[in-house]
């Protein structure tokens, strides 16, 4: 479709006009010799001139206005400038007397722009302190291996998952890079300690305290590594914490002794769509007699931090203040984590100011009256106007899309939200203002644009009184309202599928707006009887990113699973039948042998071909033949091993490799073609390869058989060490 027409009348400037006319004199005035500057005829040419591009400059702005209409006849608005959005963590100004303090929406905030709290709050009297059980490996656990061999002795345990208590977000500030506790800790849990302002007896009576005011509500707030757009508003909202649990710690009476346990937590609000956005949660607290926090202290307690116990916290002066534990867990042991921040007592922002009660105009009895709004880029969904219809008072007008589809006496407007102005029917469609009648807006919150994009640290002062807030991150999302021709530029993409999946093309480019590293669509599969050429169905397979490339592969959980489907679920047509799904990996296992040059440490050789053959079968950017991921299907052989074995530096020959399947008795070979003397797995059309582990030999013979070194390490209990800090 070819874009709308653009024309000028004539783009000449004032200095274009004058000099044209300067050069036209000798032809109609040959008389007037010198032309200088300051002469009376220069000054009347100059005058003219100006007069002429301020008269061009209008009459050129008659193509814009007729764009503007013909978006308008197509549906389409120019879209409005984004508010800038983001985290902010408030705390007690001073720890005496402090008690839960509720923060209402609203609640501004000063920075460069105006920023308002998004979200209720109630701003409970202790502090949020981010730990979890880090696993040891590598060269700690070898150096901590006598240590760990007498824990377990110690504490009657065959097998021990030492780990090192790691707090997380200590300076208050963000990891750019983000982290995974769930996957990193030895028990997939995050814990939050929940501290007395300070150590004095009446912060921790206040502390206390607090859970008795009921209800009692904590907000945490949630920056992830990899934000996810939020999804279509007609698509069904997931349950409420669907996918992790939270508990507090809290103890219990069994045979009349004292046995520490963990209080399950409701979500009473949930904007983080399971922890995958930027957003808040705010969890309801019990009462202080169903709180209480584990023994810390190992020459009170030597079973501190052991199990499924809280992580033991070996400095005093935070141990002291400890009140309680909240623990985060999955209901899913493959889930992940990777966030950025994690806290207490937060709230958002965003970069729109609120306004109400404001008279904007008055009636003038005329058609299609407009009436400019104090502020452009309003928020659609807040806006309400009133009018005055006398003794009537002030009366409700509705926003409607086309003044045309209202009767005489419909009380109707139409709003332009990023131009700022509303606009009121002729009398035959919609209703007019009475003349000198006022015209109100009740509500309206507008802004937006990239000055709300601030750094982290900026915003610390809160408009309530006994608060300060603390800035994690930098405040992100905010955008310039969409110009004409950006606009006009999405009128193609519009017309042709109306953000609708229709092709292949369009599930794959839709689904990747989710920030994922790699997305499939499988047409007419139907997953459950994996069967495929079914009409009406389309199964979408989403992997997300892992960096590190090697085993286990990246796969989707159940909650990346339910993202996916529900901004997917109202893009889709109605008669096709939708699926999302994991991959389903073929466990592998590759052997090669090979000859090293002379001059080529051994080590470094094994490790350079490890790290090929990984790369190779690695199903994201990076693996396979060229590059873009290990093609879905498509089957494994041991001479493509064998060559990218043979590509190293420092490997001088390769007498082959070979290629074993994991099964239920550990790693079996794949059959061998006599006559080539190549082993091909073939894959089904859905399946990818998950290279589990990768064998070299030094000599002449490719090995033949595997042994499963990852099936040997089983899951322990967990025991708290204090690794070696030099």
């Amino acid at each position: 479709m070819a874009s709308v027409p653009r024309f000028s009348l004539a783009d000449m400037t004032a200095r274009d006009l004058a000099d044209e006319m300067i050069r036209r004199i000798p032809a109609h005035t040959p008389e007037w010799k010198h032309v200088q500057t300051g002469d009376p005829g220069r000054v009347l040419i100059d005058l003219v001139a100006w007069m002429g591009e301020t008269i061009l400059y209008r009459v050129n702005l008659l193509p814009r206005r007729q764009r503007l209409e013909f978006l308008r006849l197509l549906g389409l608005k120019l879209r409005t400038a984004t508010p800038a959005c983001g985290l902010v963590a408030l705390a007690h100004k001073k720890t005496a007397g402090a008690a839960p303090l509720f923060t209402p929406v609203g609640t501004r905030l000063n920075g460069p722009v105006p920023f308002e709290t998004a979200d209720p709050a109630t701003v409970q009297p202790f502090e949020g302190r981010v730990y979890y059980k880090r696993r040891l490996e590598g060269d700690e656990a070898d150096a901590l291996k006598d240590v760990i061999d007498d824990l377990a002795e110690l504490y009657g345990i065959d097998a021990a998952d030492p780990y090192a208590t790691t707090a997380l977000f200590e300076d208050g500030k963000a990891i750019a890079a983000g982290t995974d506790p769930l996957t990193d800790s030895v028990d997939h849990a995050l814990w939050i300690a929940l501290l007395a302002l300070d150590d004095k007896p009446t912060s921790r009576e206040a502390a206390i305290a607090a859970f008795d005011v009921q209800p009692a509500l904590l907000n945490i707030g949630v920056i992830p590594r990899l934000s996810a757009p939020a999804s279509d508003p007609d698509a069904p909202a997931p349950g409420l914490a669907a996918h992790f649990e939270w508990a507090i710690s809290s103890s219990k009476i069994a045979g009349g002794v004292a046995q520490d346990t963990y209080l399950p937590l409701q979500a009473a609000s949930d904007n983080t769509g399971h922890m995958s956005r930027e957003g808040t949660l705010r969890l309801v607290l019990p009462v202080a007699a169903n709180v209480s926090a584990p023994v810390n202290d190992l020459e009170i307690d030597i079973d501190a931090g052991l199990g499924d116990r809280p992580p033991r916290v070996d400095d005093p002066t935070v141990s002291s203040r400890i009140v309680a534990w909240l623990r985060l867990t999955s209901k899913d042991t493959s889930s992940v984590l990777p966030i950025s921040w994690l806290g207490i007592n937060a709230v958002m922002l965003d970069a729109q100011e609120t306004r109400r009660q404001i008279q904007v105009g008055m009636g003038n009895g005329r058609p299609a009256q407009q009436i400019k709004l104090p502020a452009g880029d309003v928020d659609e969904s807040t806006f309400t106007l009133s009018v005055q219809e006398g003794a009537k008072g002030f009366v409700r007008w509705q926003v409607v899309d086309d003044l045309a589809s209202l009767g005489r006496d419909d009380r109707g407007f139409t709003l332009d939200a990023a131009d700022g102005s509303v606009a009121f029917g002729d009398g035959l469609a919609g209703r007019r203002p009475d003349p000198g009648a006022h015209i109100r807006v009740d509500f309206m919150r507008s802004g937006g644009g990239l000055a709300g994009n601030i750094p982290a640290g900026t915003l610390t002062a809160i408009e309530k009184p006994g608060l300060i807030a603390s800035q994690p991150a930098a405040m992100t999302g905010g955008r310039m309202g969409e110009t004409l021709e950006a606009a006009e530029m999405r009128v193609r993409a519009w017309l042709q599928h109306q953000d609708r999946c229709i092709t292949v093309a369009d599930y794959r480019a839709i689904a990747s707006d989710l920030g994922l590293a790699r997305v499939e669509v499988l047409p007419r599969f139907r997953p459950y009887q994996q069967r495929a050429e079914t009409p009406g169905v389309v199964s979408v397979l989403p992997l997300p990113d892992k960096v590190v490339h090697e085993a286990p592969n990246p796969r989707p959980d159940r909650r990346l699973i339910e993202q996916v489907r529900a901004y997917l679920e109202p893009r889709r047509p109605l008669a096709t039948e939708l699926f999302v799904i994991a991959p389903d990996y073929v466990k592998i296992g590759v052997s090669a042998a090979i000859d090293i040059r002379e001059g080529f440490a051994p080590e470094e050789v094994f490790r350079a071909v490890k790290a090929a053959i990984q790369d190779f079968f690695w199903p994201l950017k990076g693996g396979g033949r060229d590059g873009a991921g290990w093609p879905l299907g498509q089957s494994v052989n041991n001479l493509e091993a064998e060559l990218v074995t043979a590509r190293i530096a420092g490997v001088r020959s390769t007498a082959g490799a070979a290629i074993f399947t994991l099964q239920a008795p550990g790693f079996v070979p794949v059959p061998q073609n006599p006559a080539t003397g190549a082993q091909v797995l073939e894959l089904e059309p859905w399946q990818l390869p998950e290279l589990m582990q990768v064998d070299i030999a030094v000599g002449p013979t490719v090995p033949t058989s595997m042994i499963d070194h990852a099936g040997t390490s089983g899951r322990g209990t967990a025991i708290p060490v204090v690794p070696e800090v030099c």
